[in-house]
């Protein structure tokens, strides 16, 4: 998981590339799931990085952290 993500990262701030897309959206739930199960990513430092900003983003709190049903 984290070696496919980290290559798919490179150089680029958001696994989109330059940009935040699609992919960071499929993907920032997972992280956040990883996140509240204590999973380790210290071994996977960009997608580590890339994961607390996407997760600091105001629409991940709207739609993920104070979401309500």
């Amino acid at each position: 998981m984290g070696d496919g993500l980290e290559a798919a990262l490179g150089d680029a701030p958001w696994l989109s590339g330059a940009d935040y897309g699609l992919a960071d959206i499929s993907w920032v739930v997972n992280a956040n799931r990883l996140k509240q199960a204590q999973v380790d990513l210290s071994a996977w430092s960009r997608f580590q990085d890339w994961a607390e900003r996407a997760m600091a983003r105001p629409a991940f709190e709207r739609a993920v952290t104070s979401y309500r049903p």
